[in-house]
């Protein structure tokens, strides 16, 4: 929690508030989170953004610093800082000014930041995982055990799940988060009666062979990004599994 209570104008610095690590490492490279990927910069002390993350290592160990509401990070050589808050006053006089709850969190790991996942771990802080507590049966045919989607291997990251624009099918997007690309498998709960590539305006591409009327497969590239339109059977046999 803080409570910032700094102003400033034209004669007067504008202050910020950072949180900072350095952790023991020989010879790091920090690297940033960015849309759909993640990027090395230089270790130079400029601020950079990034979206939920920046990991600092070397070949053997390092230290990714995560969270959930700041996109302003600086990393000078073993140092590590992420901005909390910062006092500007133009157009808006007041921008930080009150109280401010920032969840972040540090993630020592060994490897580098594809060894360690840590793009998997700045989705665990972003969206952490809910218990819910059922106090009366609610009854039905679900499994004790039951997952709507299945993605491997570890390396693709779903970003999406919606129905699509202009009918009922269902859209996932999914991208290759560590930069080595590679065969992206797909198992869903239900019954898949079509697939179909299509692009971020939900044009068909092509379509996709569906296995086992539940899984589909598909190749990404480094960093690259893909969507897909799955129309789906709901009915007593897709719950039978």
């Amino acid at each position: 929690m803080i409570d910032w209570r700094e102003i400033s104008d034209e004669k007067v610095d504008a202050p910020m508030l950072k949180v900072s690590f350095t952790p023991i490492l020989r010879k790091p490279k920090a690297f940033f989170e960015i849309p759909f990927g993640c990027m090395e910069r230089p270790a130079d002390g400029r601020e950079m953004p990034a979206i939920r993350w920046v990991d600092l290592s070397d070949d053997d160990y390092g230290l990714a610093l995560i969270n959930d509401s700041k996109y302003g990070y600086d990393v000078k050589g073993n140092t590590v800082r992420l901005t909390l808050v910062r006092t500007s006053y133009s157009p808006d006089p007041k921008p930080d000014y009150g109280r401010h709850e920032i969840v972040y969190s540090i993630y020592p790991h060994s490897g580098d930041w594809r060894d360690a996942q840590t793009y998997r771990r700045g989705y665990e802080v972003n969206h952490p995982l809910e218990a819910v507590i059922v106090e009366e049966r609610a009854g039905g045919d679900l499994p004790e055990i039951f997952s709507l989607l299945e993605v491997k291997p570890a390396n693709m990251v779903v970003s999406c799940v919606k129905l699509a624009e202009d009918s009922d099918n269902i859209i996932i997007r999914l991208y290759d988060a560590a930069g080595v690309g590679g065969r992206a498998i797909l198992n869903l709960g239900f019954r898949i009666m079509e697939a179909t590539e299509v692009s971020i305006t939900e044009k068909e591409i092509r379509k996709l062979k569906v296995l086992d009327g539940r899984r589909v497969e598909i190749n990404l590239s480094p960093f690259e990004i893909k969507t897909i339109k799955l129309q789906i059977a709901i009915d007593h046999e897709v719950l039978a599994n």
